[in-house]
This record gives structure tokens, C-alpha cells and sequence, in this order.
């Protein structure tokens, strides 16, 4: 254990104590004060940084000093530990007994930075560390979909709810694209490096010229992370390198010029007439691309103990009630490793946002379908977060005018429900259908978004209000109502 006044550092665990109590750090920031401490004092170059942090991405110098501001400020400030020997680079060294010490935790960065932010880091390596790359199910249509787009297409954007696998399906396309074509990868995480700053400008890179770009695919993914930044990040890198491809990730469009927007579907759900018989039912259920990723990460379960495929009747009723959500179907599949698909199925209702993911090393927004679902909840305004979880009471697909009947009040009026609709839809939490026979739009809700909206309908407190409007809604043909109270 290395101490610094009130700072204590864990190489071997990678842990950080403020004053004991565990304290957390990035990454990157951790691997640079992990460099200093193994210097022992001497001086730590820019290049020695960037060889060690970001063996196989091209930077610019201020991520260096983005995360050295950071421990600056946790190691005593100016006149702490961390020293700049100008033009050399960085060592550690005991403040100066003369110097008042103070010890801050870091803070995030606010929306806007005051000056010009990081750029993303560009890496060799397209497939996001927390991720095992494995072949993906039920995606050979799409893929090939997709790499017919990119013949035409400079600036892709992949959409959808969260969970539904756009980063996979990106990276995979990028890996086909390659193979085919012979182009370069560079992965941008737009989540990871651009959650707390607005992005200025176009990474600098310094052996990346035009004629390589041309031969070039770039990875954009987690726009709706900072959706106006990634916009205007995105559009300057295709303004920089107007021969390269841009794939991009996003719960929402760019809308931006040159876009080409593509909504990723959920897996293929199991046909419901196969249930009348066990016969007629395996092998339609066993072709479902649901079922099938869920059966294979069911007995690539932990639990140590060879698996039995249970009853596919069960299993079919599992993914049709997960809508064919790959990371539902992915975490209801670790935990019925444990318990069983028939007690998984039991508690559904109970557990559906709380199922955990087990892998280590994932984003904190993907360790249970409720923290998805936050992490696109707190990215919508006001009204769009009313609308949601007014209409969470529709159980099945309802009209625009049963939906303005609902939840418009003296405050939201049927224009705002309109528009606040139109930005659930955008922003993959609704999903919306033409009617076959009225010209009309229908709209419905996925289970696991559901459950996530009924219970902030609970936390607003909202049910009483909406008790008046029940039974004006159970005149209308368009919506089957199951109100929560």
C-alpha cells in the first residue's frame, strides 16, 4: 500500500482510499498514477504515458492532462505530490513542507467545458474490452443489410433501445467491412470519453493522413451519451475525412446531413401457434433467434454444474415476455443458470429489473435492465418522462388519441403528449407500427420498459390522477388498459 497524506493506492487490487474509504477512479487515471508510483520519483515522459495507457491509440496531449488534473487535485493540489518538469513530463514527490496541502476529490466536469474538451481516444482495436466477442445470433440478415448501406452510405447510424445490441452488431459490421474491403478500424467509446465535455474538435492524427482515411471505418458508439456533441463530433469527422465510413451507435438519431439511419429490431421471437402441441412446438421455438441466444448463455452458466435444456414451452413464454431483448434475454439466462426457468418465470414480475449481470468489467448502465433503462430515462425532458410512464398503463398497442386522452393535463396539454410521444419513439423507449387497416399509427411499449415506467408512475404518485381518466379510456376500442394502483 502506497500512502499520500490521506490518499492510500493498492497497485496490486487497483484501489484508491480517500481518508479509508474506498474512492473511485478512471481507469486511464489510475494506470498513470500506477506509472509514477512505480518511477519511484524520476520523471515519467508524455511518451512513456502515452506507450503505456494508450499502447495502440493515437491522443492528443490533453487527455494526459485531463486525468493528471484529476489526481493533481486528489493528491494535494498545485503544490501536492504530482510535479511538471517542463518539457520532461511528471514525477512524484513529497509537497513542500512550506505549502498548505489540501486534498480534494475530483468533480465532474460540467456539461460544457470552458476550454476545448479531450477528443475521443482512437484505438486499433475496434471490440470494447468489457465485451467478449462472440458470434452473433439472428443478425446474418442485418449485417448483410448493413454492408450493402455502406456502399452508399458515409455516415451510419445504428438505433435503438438500450440492451437491443447495437454496439455488437457495429463492431461485427466493422469486422465484415474490414474482411471484405480491407479497411482500418479506430473505435471511439463517445460514452466513456465524452460523458462530462462537449467535443471541439476532430482528433489530431499525426500518421492518420487522407489517403489512409479513405480506407478507413470508424466505430462512434454510446452517442446518446452527450447526443448534441456526438452530432457535431460525428459531422466534423466526416467533414475531416470525407472518403472514410462512420458507423455510429445511438439510442436516438444525429439528425444530422448525410445520416442514414438504421432501427435495430429485437431477435426473433417464437411463432405463438406452435404451442398447441410438444410436436409442432420444437422446432419452430429451436429456429427462434431468442431462444437460441438464451439457451446459449443458459448453459454457458456459472454455476458449475452441467446444464439440462428445460422445457422449450418455457423458454419460449420467457423470451416473448422479454420481447427478444438480447441483454434481457443474456441476464434471465445467467440467473435461471441458478434457479430454473420455471422460478425465474414465477418471479418475473418481481425480479425483471433487477436481474444482475455477472461479467465482470461492464458498464454500470448494463449491470441490470433497470439501469439501462435509467440511463435513457435521464436523458429525456420533462414532459417525455410524464408521457412515459402515463401510458406504461396501456398493456397492449394504443392510438395517439387514446394516448392524449391519458396523459394530457393542464400542464401537459395534447400537443406536448404529441411531441413528447414522438420523442419516445425517437429515443427507442416506444416503439410505433401503422395500423393495417386505418392508416394509423399504433404504439406500444416493450414488457421490460413497462415495468421500468409503472414504477415511476408509483414514485410520482400519479395514480390517483390517473383513476379519472380510466374510465373514459375503457370506452375506447383502440387500448386495453391494466391500471397499476
Amino acid at each position: 500500500m502506497h500512502q499520500f497524506d490521506r490518499v492510500s493506492v493498492s497497485l496490486a487490487s487497483r484501489e484508491l482510499f480517500l481518508d479509508g474509504q474506498p474512492h473511485p477512479l478512471s481507469a486511464r487515471a489510475f494506470d498513470i498514477l500506477a506509472l509514477l508510483i512505480e518511477a519511484d520519483g524520476s520523471i515519467v515522459s508524455k511518451d512513456d504515458i502515452f506507450h503505456a495507457v494508450w499502447p495502440s491509440t493515437i491522443v492528443i496531449d490533453n487527455n494526459i492532462q485531463v486525468h493528471i488534473s484529476a489526481l493533481r487535485k486528489l493528491l494535494g493540489g498545485k503544490d501536492g505530490w504530482i510535479r511538471t518538469v517542463a518539457g520532461r513530463g511528471y514525477r512524484l514527490a513529497a509537497p513542500d513542507p512550506r505549502a498548505v496541502v489540501q486534498v480534494d476529490a475530483p468533480r465532474a466536469a460540467p456539461a460544457a467545458c470552458a476550454t476545448p474538451a479531450p477528443a475521443p481516444a482512437l484505438r486499433n482495436d475496434v471490440w470494447p474490452r468489457a465485451v467478449p466477442r462472440m458470434a452473433l445470433i439472428g443478425r446474418d440478415e442485418p449485417l448483410a443489410n448493413l454492408l450493402a448501406l455502406l456502399e452508399c452510405t458515409t455516415l451510419l447510424t445504428l438505433v435503438g433501445t438500450g440492451g437491443v445490441g447495437k454496439s455488437a452488431l457495429a463492431c461485427e459490421l466493422a469486422y465484415a467491412y474490414s474482411a471484405g474491403t480491407g479497411a482500418g478500424i479506430r473505435y471511439i467509446d463517445f460514452c466513456a470519453e465524452m460523458a462530462h465535455c462537449a467535443a471541439h474538435a476532430v482528433p489530431r492524427l499525426p500518421d492518420f493522413d487522407q489517403a489512409a482515411a479513405r480506407h478507413t471505418l470508424f466505430v462512434v458508439d454510446g452517442c446518446e451519451s452527450a447526443i448534441d456533441e456526438a452530432a457535431a463530433f460525428c459531422h466534423a469527422l466526416g467533414a475531416a475525412y470525407p472518403q472514410a465510413r462512420v458507423v455510429a451507435t445511438s439510442r436516438e438519431p444525429l439528425r444530422i446531413a448525410g445520416e442514414r439511419v438504421y432501427r435495430v429490431a429485437p431477435l426473433a421471437l417464437p411463432p405463438h401457434e406452435a404451442r398447441e402441441a410438444q410436436a409442432a412446438l420444437e422446432e419452430p421455438v429451436r429456429a427462434s433467434a431468442a431462444v437460441q441466444l438464451f439457451l446459449r448463455h443458459l448453459c454457458a452458466g456459472d454455476n458449475g454444474n452441467p446444464m439440462v435444456t428445460p422445457p422449450l414451452d418455457m423458454v419460449a413464454t420467457l423470451c416473448r415476455q422479454l420481447d427478444g431483448l438480447p441483454l434481457a434475454l443474456e441476464l434471465a439466462a445467467r440467473r435461471a443458470a441458478l434457479i430454473g426457468v420455471g422460478p425465474l418465470l414465477a418471479q418475473l414480475d418481481t425480479q425483471l429489473l433487477a436481474l444482475p449481470n455477472g461479467l465482470r468489467g461492464v458498464p454500470a448502465r448494463q449491470r441490470t435492465l433497470g439501469a439501462t433503462l435509467e440511463w435513457s430515462h435521464a436523458r429525456l425532458d420533462a414532459t417525455e418522462q410524464a408521457v412515459l410512464r402515463r401510458i406504461a398503463v396501456f398493456d397492449s398497442a394504443f392510438e395517439l388519441g387514446a394516448a392524449m386522452t391519458l396523459a394530457a393535463c393542464p400542464r401537459i396539454d395534447a400537443d406536448l403528449v404529441i411531441e413528447g410521444l414522438s420523442g419516445l419513439v425517437s429515443k427507442s423507449l416506444v416503439t410505433a407500427e401503422p395500423h393495417a387497416t386505418t392508416a394509423t399509427m399504433r404504439y406500444r411499449m416493450p414488457r421490460v420498459t413497462r415495468a421500468f415506467a409503472l414504477d415511476k408512475l408509483a414514485q410520482a404518485d400519479e395514480a390517483h390522477w390517473l383513476t379519472r381518466h380510466v374510465q373514459a379510456l375503457s370506452e375506447c376500442p383502440a387500448a386495453s388498459l391494466a391500471f397499476a394502483a
